[in-house]
C-alpha cells in the first residue's frame, strides 16, 4: 500500500436526562471517521482514491448495509442508491459521463456531480442537451480506447434517441454504457410518452447486457445495486 491510515476518532457518548417525574435517559453517539492515503513516488490519483475507498468500506461495513439508513446526506432513497451506484461505477473504471436533461434522472445527475467534486481530475461529466448527440459522444470516447463512457437520460422517448449509437457500438465492438431512468413499475405503460416500455427498447442482438434495477428499498440490500454497477 501507499502508507495511508484509517480509523475512528472522537467517539463521544453523552447521557441526556429528562426532567419529567419518571427520569429517562437516552444515549447519543457521535462518530467521526477519517481515512487517508500517503503520497509516495509512483502513486496516482485513482490509486489513492481506490485505497481510501477501500478503507472507508471496511469501516462502513460496521453500520447498517442500506445507504438509505446510513447516509443522512442523501435525503431520499433514490439519492442514496444513485450515489452508491455511481461510486461503484467509478471504482470499476467508468470516469466519463454524458448527462442529458430530465427530472426523472436527477438523482443520477446529482450523484455524478458529487463524484466529480470528490475525484477532481479523474471523473468528468458533460451536459448534452440532445440524447442522440450524447450517445455518439460516448461512442467516440469508447472508439478512442478510453474504455466505456456512460450516457444518462430521463425516461420515455429520450431512451429511443440512443438507439443509433447503441447499434453502432454493437456492430463495431465499442464499449458503451447506457443508464436510463424509468417510472416505477406501477406507473409504466400508462399511455404517456414518458412511460413507454423501456425494457424492450433495444433488441437483444444489439446489447451485451441489460438490467431493470429494482426501486430503492431498505428491504433490498444495496449490494444488489452495487453488483449490477460492477457487472455493467
Amino acid at each position: 500500500g501507499s502508507g495511508g491510515s484509517s480509523g475512528v476518532d472522537n467517539l463521544n457518548q453523552e447521557e441526556h436526562k429528562s426532567n419529567s417525574k419518571s427520569p429517562s435517559s437516552a444515549v447519543s453517539t457521535h462518530v467521526s471517521i477519517y481515512a487517508g492515503a500517503g503520497i509516495v513516488p509512483g502513486s496516482t490519483v485513482q490509486g489513492e482514491f481506490t485505497e481510501t475507498s477501500q478503507k472507508l468500506g471496511v469501516i462502513s461495513s460496521l453500520f447498517p448495509p442500506s445507504p438509505i439508513t446510513l447516509q443522512s446526506s442523501n435525503p431520499t432513497p433514490n439519492s442514496a442508491w444513485s450515489t452508491a451506484f455511481i461510486e461503484e461505477l467509478v471504482r470499476s473504471g467508468v470516469t466519463q459521463f454524458y448527462i442529458c436533461p430530465g427530472s426523472r434522472s436527477t438523482p443520477l445527475t446529482a450523484a455524478i456531480a458529487k463524484s466529480t467534486r470528490m475525484n477532481v481530475g479523474v471523473v468528468h461529466a458533460m451536459s448534452v442537451h440532445d440524447e442522440r448527440s450524447a450517445a455518439f459522444r460516448a461512442l467516440g470516447y469508447g472508439r478512442r480506447g478510453y474504455g466505456p463512457a456512460a450516457v444518462i437520460t430521463s425516461s420515455g422517448t429520450a431512451v429511443a434517441n440512443l438507439y443509433p449509437a447503441v447499434v453502432e457500438a454493437a456492430m463495431d465492438g465499442v464499449p458503451l454504457l447506457v443508464l436510463t431512468a424509468d417510472r416505477p413499475y406501477e406507473a409504466r405503460d400508462t399511455g404517456a410518452n414518458q412511460a413507454i416500455d423501456q425494457v424492450k427498447a433495444f433488441p437483444g442482438s444489439y446489447i451485451r447486457w441489460f438490467r431493470d434495477v429494482a426501486p430503492p428499498s431498505d428491504d433490498v440490500p444495496i449490494s444488489a445495486a452495487l453488483s449490477d454497477a460492477n457487472h455493467a
